[in-house]
C-alpha cells in the first residue's frame, strides 16, 4: 500500500476488512435469492382465492361436492389428450378440477364460463372412460405453494 493511505487503514487490519466485506457479500447475494425465490413462488393465499373463485363460478352450472377442496390442474397441450373424448372440447387454459374424495373431475372452460365435461374418477386415478391420469402430459398441476 502506499505510505499516504496506512493512516488511514493500517495493514494490521485488512484481514478483517476483508472478512467483513466477504459477510456483506453472502448475506447480500443470500438475501436476493431469497427474495428473487420468494417472488417466484408467491403467496400460496392468492392462489387459494383464486380457486375458491372458480369453485363458486362452476357451481353456478353444476354442485360441487361439498366440504372438498379440489386439485386444480390446468391444460397445456391438447395435442397429448387428442383422441380422449373427456377432452375432446378442451382448449389450451381450461382447468381441471379434481375431487379425489368425492371421485369427481370437472373439466371447465374459464374463458367462457361453461363446465365442458364431468366424469367419475376411476380407483387408479384416471379419469373413467380415458387412459389419462391427469397429472398426465398435456395436464399441469399449479406450482406448489412455499412453505
Amino acid at each position: 500500500m502506499n505510505k499516504r493511505f496506512t493512516h488511514l487503514f493500517p495493514l494490521k487490519y485488512a484481514p478483517l476488512f476483508f472478512l467483513f466485506t466477504a459477510a456483506l457479500v453472502v448475506v447480500g447475494l443470500w438475501l436476493a435469492f431469497d427474495v428473487k425465490l420468494f417472488k417466484a413462488h408467491g403467496d400460496a393465499e392468492p392462489v387459494q382465492a383464486e380457486l375458491r373463485k372458480m369453485v363458486e363460478r362452476v357451481g353456478s352450472h353444476v354442485l360441487p361436492p361439498a366440504g372438498e377442496d379440489p386439485t386444480l390442474a390446468t391444460v397445456t397441450d391438447v395435442g397429448a389428450l387428442a383422441g380422449q373424448a373427456f377432452f375432446a372440447r378442451a382448449r389450451v387454459g381450461d382447468a381441471l378440477l379434481i375431487f379425489p374424495k368425492a371421485k369427481i373431475v370437472i373439466l371447465y372452460d374459464p374463458e367462457r364460463d361453461r363446465v365442458l365435461n364431468v366424469a367419475p374418477l376411476a380407483e387408479n386415478g384416471a379419469i373413467a372412460g380415458t387412459s389419462t391420469v391427469p397429472a398426465a402430459s398435456g395436464v399441469s398441476p399449479p406450482p406448489p405453494p412455499r412453505p
